[in-house]
């Protein structure tokens, strides 16, 4: 097998095989010419594996010519010495490599070593160099390789050890801190899909506490607010005393040439600030100017909304329970001429492989994600990497995680008649430009 089979079955083309965000070119001649492993390849395995993977070539030089192979003399001491490395607990954290990871392969007549990284899973991030992961963290940024920050380790620390990032109770937070008129409104908008349901029997404390909105601590015998209670339903004093950057933001940039946006409405103090009204609030204005073809259902009444309408709530939803609100990035929903954009804070907690591929889910914040599935009665899920009908196209989105918030993006969406089909916009995913290493939550195209 070559060496450009082995890589660019994944990359794809060529051209590619030189430095950039997912391949690192080593020479690893050694002061002989037969072979060493240079302190510098660590540096990009644990930056690989704490980003999104990669190849790492050992045995190829670059050039402004293109890469160039060298070959290692002596391949099989080399690999030995891979494997010795990845097992000593004193030099690093974790080994994620299997065998398959680690190829000797011959490319030009000469042997080469080829190792791919694949990205860690979120419990055994961070990978580290030596026993203190807040001085031997890296992350992979373009084409090099840097020492994490203190509170880029602290949110990988936190994501390896919490399952549910929504569940902690709150001490000293009650049903005081929560906004009466949104969970009337909740109330009643799930009394009106599901009149039937259980949870509804009780009082608004007891209601709370089957949404995992509230629990009780058994030892004090007191009603504490959960992480998904307070940002549901709480006011936006209460929410700010425990996320001090807690910011939502929608704007609206419709034939905007000398203003920043043409409409606007965010975290500003005027309203509750929760995420329940944020949603009821925004999906309307998000929608406003979609279409709805006549169509009834089974039971002859009309059907008032669209695939289109079913992408954009699952596209907020999805920016709402997926983020991190510890961090100091706002969710931001942006409607213009000719897309929309979700931007929400949080980095992808399974495989950039297994999100594309879809069926696997980790969500952030669970119980959140709960709300808005027992309400509507709907099984909230991740949108899939292609959303197809017959009048909507999806293009598969790409992934990268290379900023502390993911930005998604899709070409403005209207609803086609059969006949104006071949004029549908595509929904499509950009990445955020930024450089920054990046967190991300699931995208949808």
């Amino acid at each position: 097998m070559s060496v450009r089979h082995l890589i660019f079955e994944d990359l794809g083309s060529v051209s590619q095989l030189c430095e950039n965000y997912d391949v690192e070119l080593k020479e690893a001649q050694g002061r002989h010419g037969t072979g060493t492993i240079p302190n510098s390849m660590w540096e990009t395995y644990y930056a690989f594996a704490n980003t999104e993977g990669g190849w790492i070539v050992l045995g190829v030089a670059e050039s402004d010519d293109g890469p160039i192979v060298l070959g290692i003399t002596e391949v099989s001491r080399l690999k030995k010495a891979v494997w010795d490395t990845l097992n000593n607990r004193q030099k690093i954290s974790a080994n994620i490599l299997t065998n398959d990871d680690v190829r000797d392969v011959e490319e030009n007549g000469k042997t080469i070593l080829v190792v791919k990284v694949p990205t860690a899973d979120r419990k055994q991030r961070p990978i580290f160099v030596g026993t203190n992961p807040y001085t031997g963290t890296y992350l992979r940024n373009f084409e090099g390789d840097y020492l994490a920050d203190e509170f880029a380790v602290r949110r990988m620390l936190a994501e390896a050890t919490l399952s549910s990032r929504d569940a902690r109770p709150l001490p000293n937070f009650g049903i005081h801190d929560l906004d009466g008129e949104s969970l009337e409104q909740y109330r009643n908008l799930f009394r009106s899909t599901r009149p039937q349901h259980p949870f509804l029997e009780g009082t608004d404390q007891e209601l709370l506490r089957s949404l995992g909105a509230m629990k009780l601590n058994r030892d004090t015998g007191e009603y504490q607010l959960t992480v998904a209670g307070l940002l549901m339903f709480g006011n936006f004093v209460s929410i700010c005393e425990e996320f001090p950057h807690y910011t939502l933001d929608y704007q609206e940039k419709l034939g905007v040439e000398n203003r920043r946006w043409s409409d606007r409405f965010t975290t500003d103090g005027s309203w509750s600030g929760n995420l329940f009204q944020f949603f009821r609030r925004v999906f309307p204005k998000l929608t406003s100017n979609i279409k709805v073809p006549f169509k009834l259902d089974p039971e002859m009444r009309r059907i008032d909304e669209s695939s289109v309408h079913e992408a954009l709530r699952e596209a907020l939803v999805n920016s709402l329970i997926h983020a991190d609100y510890e961090t100091s990035i706002p969710i931001r929903i942006v409607k213009q001429e000719n897309d929309f954009e979700f931007r929400n804070p949080g980095r992808l907690r399974i495989p950039k492989e297994q999100a594309l591929a879809g069926g696997i889910s980790d969500c952030r914040n669970p119980s959140i994600q709960k709300m808005f599935q027992v309400r509507s009665g709907r099984r909230l899920v991740l949108l899939s990497p292609k959303i197809q009908t017959p009048h909507i196209t999806g293009k598969a989105p790409h992934i990268t995680g290379k900023a502390p918030h993911i930005a998604h993006r899709a070409p403005h969406i209207t609803h086609k008649t059969p006949q104006q089909k071949n004029q549908t916009r595509y929904i499509t995913v950009r990445p955020n430009p930024t450089g920054l290493p990046r967190p991300l939550t699931k995208l949808f195209g």
